[in-house]
Formats: C-alpha cells, structure tokens, sequence
C-alpha cells in the first residue's frame, strides 16, 4: 500500500513539472533581479502576451502568442510589427507649390542622430542628415504618395507615408523611445520554476524571477523604473 502512495506522488510531481503552465496576469521583474534590465510580462487568454524590456540598449515591447515546449522553454512569437506614434511628432502642409519640402530632425530621447539616412523608397533617393541630426532638402512634387524610411545604426527603420498633396513635411522623429520588436520574431526563454505566483526563467548570465502584480502596482513600478514609457504608452499598451 505504500509502494502504491509513493508511486502516486512520484506521478502528480512528473505529472505537474512536465505540464507547466503560467497563470494570466501581470508579472514584473522582481527588485534584486533588475540590474541593468527592467522587464514586464502580461499572459492572457490561452496562449497570448504583452513584453516590455527597458534595458542599456534602449526600450522594446511586443505582443504575441507564446508556447511552453517539451523542455520547458517558453518561447514567444510576436504578431504585431509596432512603430509607435511616439516616434513621430511631424506636421505635413499643403498647398499649390510644384515642390515638397522635407524638414526634418531626427534624435534619440532629445539628443540628435549625426548622419541618419531619409531614404524616398519608391524613388530610391537617399538624404544623409547633419551632424545635429537635420534633413532638409526640396525635391519636385511626386505624383503619388510616397514613403519615407529614415535609418540609423542599431534601430529599427521609420517610415512615414506623405500624400501626393503635401508641400512641406517638419518636425520631429524620436528613434530613441521604443524599438519594436519585428513581427515573427522569436524569444525564448528557459523555465526553471513556476510556483506562488512567481516566474523564474534563465537569462543569458543568470536567473531572474517575475513576481505576480495586480494593475496599481504595475503602473506604480512602471512609473518608478521606466518613466518615459509609462508618461508616453503605458494605458495605450497594458
């Protein structure tokens, strides 16, 4: 009879470590685990999720569906390519001018881009900025609405579509914000416990756990540790 017990234990703990599975809601990086990167995770419905990771590389952040496989490694598949309207606070003029006009200035979090690269893609022009991060150059009207991409050593590129009727495009675009993660890009990550409400997965060089947190101490932990995402996208994105 208690052969029969021990074996029964044996099988619901086999049974529980190789069924792994992660409880909705939202988990933020526990405090002694912050170091150089902060990183929030929301899992919701069956198999969907919410990432932010604020870190010395910049801001990143994607949804998606996620998948815990055989060897218990969480693997996330984003679905959505975001290019946030933070990035860009330009206007676009019209009026009965032959030319359009592109002024623009292209920074970091207030600090300009040296040498950006504004490329018209359906005319294969490039424009290479100034040492304060300026693109300004006059080109002939197009005849159809056309496509900037503006690029820059280690973001991902803007594009910014302007209508054939635009005379004049200015202002400013913020590479420095947020760098969203490419659609059907993959992450994975090693689960090494889940228990309590709690989450520790294997980083590159350590372990690091997520604690379970209801939505007020979400956005009180956001405000604290990445106060430019929660002033410019926090409601938009949790």
């Amino acid at each position: 009879m208690k052969k029969s017990y021990l074996l029964l234990i044996i099988s619901l703990i086999i049974s529980e470590i190789s069924a792994q599975t992660i409880s909705n809601g939202m988990y933020f990086v526990q405090k002694k685990d912050i170091g150089f990167q902060v990183e929030v995770f929301e899992f919701y419905g069956t198999d969907k999720f919410a990432y932010v990771d604020s870190g010395c590389q910049g801001t990143s952040f994607g949804k998606g569906s996620y998948q815990i496989t055989d060897d218990d490694s969480l693997v996330l598949t984003f679905e959505s390519d975001y290019t946030s309207k933070l990035h860009k606070d330009y206007h676009i003029q019209t009026n009965a001018s032959d030319n359009l006009e592109i002024d623009l200035t292209i920074i970091d979090e207030e600090v300009p881009l040296p040498g950006v690269s504004v490329l018209i893609k359906e005319q294969n022009k490039e424009f290479i900025g100034d040492f304060d991060g300026n693109v300004n150059t006059i080109i002939n009207k197009p005849t159809s609405q056309i496509t900037l991409e503006i690029r820059y050593v280690g973001y991902h590129p803007i594009e910014i579509s302007i209508p054939k009727e635009a005379s004049k495009v200015s202002g400013k675009i913020s590479f420095g914000y947020l760098n969203s993660i490419p659609k059907n890009e993959k992450m994975s990550f090693k689960i090494l416990k889940i228990k309590n409400s709690r989450i520790t997965f294997e980083s590159v060089t350590r372990s690091r756990t997520f604690k379970k947190v209801n939505q007020w101490q979400l956005a009180r932990k956001v405000k604290k540790h990445m106060p430019d995402f929660y002033e410019k996208m926090y409601a938009d994105f949790f």
